[in-house]
């Protein structure tokens, strides 16, 4: 049997996806999106139309408090101890956080451009790493860590405002 795949792309980012055999509820779910119809009522008028919490959050202009709010939920014990006081922090909390292997920064939901990046080194210690240095940033206990991460974003955030 046929399968037909479809990904929902707004400003070259994927919003949705979606597979059914149904060449003709395929069609209609792209006419839809072409035309405007947000996601919940996509997943409800086609079930085969799919999107994560995040997605959604696109769609709903609160992509950076949806993403903390993920992270913050879904870090594991390695880095809870970094996450708490980074998702807190004045500046730190104006970026965008990635975490999976470590726990990255980017200057906004649509980048791949990593600004730093915090390394779990042992219980109680993390390492920063910012691109373009060698070796890391600072090793140390995770309030300190946060401290010179939010230095670096920092620092980053004028210089780019005076560019």
């Amino acid at each position: 049997m046929d399968t037909y795949i479809l990904s929902f792309r707004r400003d070259a980012w994927e919003w949705a996806h979606g597979a059914t055999p149904d060449r003709h509820r395929v069609a209609q779910a792209a006419v839809a999106w072409v035309t405007g119809t947000g996601l919940e009522e996509m997943a409800a008028r086609w079930p085969f139309v799919r999107f994560s919490e995040l997605q959604l959050a696109y769609e709903r202009g609160d992509p950076l408090e949806t993403q903390w709010r993920i992270v913050r939920r879904d870090a594991s014990e390695l880095y809870r101890e970094v996450v708490e006081p980074a998702a807190r922090h004045p500046v730190v909390s104006r970026f965008f956080p990635g975490l999976g292997h470590n726990f990255l920064f980017m200057p906004h939901a649509f980048s791949s451009e990593v600004l730093a990046s915090v390394i779990f080194e042992t219980d109680g210690r993390f390492r920063l790493y910012a691109p373009g240095r060698q070796g890391p940033v600072h090793v140390g206990p995770a309030p300190r860590v946060v401290d010179v991460l939010a230095e670096h974003l920092d620092g980053l955030e004028r210089r780019a405002c005076h560019t």
